[in-house]
């Protein structure tokens, strides 16, 4: 897919995530009715941290890509392309009921190893998990 309406650098973003998607989740996806094991997730997790596709959502001073709100939709539909995309990548929400502003920023700087200083994080929009 052509990002043309998107900065270049979130365009290259989408298509990093739609060939780490395709490329490295999908062989991970466990079987229909099964849960993603903590270590298979762990493993993504550092392997979209290699392939700079981790976090798009987290400030990057947490360790996240720092995008935007506004250019975040093309990025969460890459990674929505198989079930535990969103996961793998961390950029989902942890729960329906973590939806303070200080509940946000502390999940999203520790989803990437950072730590909060400050103001909301951006994980309470993210599709759930």
């Amino acid at each position: 897919m052509t990002f043309t309406h998107l900065p270049p650098e979130v365009a290259e973003l989408c298509e990093r995530t739609r060939r780490f998607v395709r490329d490295v989740i999908i062989d991970a996806e466990p079987a229909p009715g099964e849960r993603l094991d903590q270590e298979t997730r762990d493993r993504l997790q550092a392997a979209a941290k290699d392939a700079g596709v981790f976090a798009p959502h987290v400030p990057k001073e947490y360790g996240g890509q720092g995008i935007p709100i506004e250019h975040w939709s093309p990025i969460l539909q890459e990674a929505g392309y198989s079930p535990i995309g969103p996961s793998a990548r961390r950029c989902c929400r942890p729960s329906p009921s973590s939806r303070s502003a200080f509940s946000c920023a502390r999940w999203a700087a520790s989803s990437s190893g950072g730590s909060p200083t400050g103001g909301a994080g951006s994980s309470c929009w993210s599709p759930p998990c």
